[in-house]
Formats: C-alpha cells, sequence, structure tokens
C-alpha cells in the first residue's frame, strides 16, 4: 500500500510517502506559491475601479469583490489538487494523509474530486510544513490508514 502525505498551508506544498501504515516517511516533492507571501499592494496592482451617482457627479471606489490573498491560495488548492487527482488515477498512491492549517484545509477540500476525497485516511489540522520527515511522523497516529478489508 502506498500512502502519500501531502503537507501543506496557503504557499508552501510538501509531499511525503511510505509503504507501511506505521512506516517511516519521505520527502520526494515540494511546491511553493511565491505570490502567496507578497504584500496584497503588490498582488492586485489595478487601480479600484469606479462607479458614478445615477443623480449628480458624485464617484465612488468600487473594492474588488475577492481577496487577492485568498484568491491566489484558492488557485494553489486547485493547483494541488489537481496534481492529487492526476498522481492518484495513475495509481501513484492508494491512501492519503492531509495535514494543512484550518483555512487551507477548507479551501484543499473544495477542490479534491469524490475519487480522492474517498482515499483520505487522515486530516490533521495544523501547520506543520516546517517539520523534517522524522519530527511530521511524530506528530501523526501510530498508523496512518486503516487495515485494508478482505474482498469478499
Amino acid at each position: 500500500m502506498k500512502i502519500w502525505v501531502l503537507v501543506a498551508d496557503g504557499h508552501r506544498a510538501r509531499f511525503f510517502e511510505t509503504d507501511k501504515p506505521r512506516g517511516a516517511l519521505k520527502e520526494f516533492d515540494d511546491a511553493l506559491e511565491p505570490r502567496a507571501v507578497l504584500p496584497e499592494n503588490r498582488l492586485d496592482r489595478d487601480e479600484p475601479g469606479q462607479s458614478f451617482d445615477r443623480k449628480g457627479q458624485g464617484r465612488h471606489v468600487v473594492e474588488p469583490k475577492t481577496d487577492p490573498k485568498k484568491a491566489v491560495k484558492d488557485a494553489f488548492a486547485r493547483e494541488l489538487a489537481e496534481r492529487l487527482e492526476k498522481a492518484h488515477a495513475t495509481g501513484r498512491f492508494d491512501k492519503l494523509v492531509l495535514v494543512c492549517p484550518p483555512p487551507f484545509l477548507g479551501l484543499l477540500r473544495a477542490h479534491l474530486s469524490e475519487t480522492v476525497k474517498r482515499v483520505v485516511s487522515l486530516e490533521v489540522d495544523k501547520d506543520l510544513t516546517t517539520l523534517n520527515a522524522q519530527d511530521l511522523r511524530a506528530h501523526l497516529p501510530d498508523k496512518l490508514a486503516p487495515a485494508v478489508e478482505p474482498a469478499q
């Protein structure tokens, strides 16, 4: 059984794997979204739009409907979900563990396909992106995936 562990926040994602539910983790890849750490004024370079009063000469600034930082993190979550979908479709993992802070975990969940959601064996709502493989493993349960039930 191949188990992947995705540890991510809105800026960085790290991929770990193990062949055993109680096995050690090995990091095999990572991904960065550098725009997620830019100041908000660097993300949204367009000037706010203006609207006019129906009567008179008044003008009003129209604020953007979406938060630029949230939009960047949402796009990163979508990219990670697509990557997981492709990897699962090609048989690269059987079970998936998600380790993300609560806001990003929610964004990621929203983009996961039903197929990938079915193989999620554990979710940990913490930001552990800075830990090495050994320290990360210590923060996870002893067993990462339930035992496979025999076919009937």
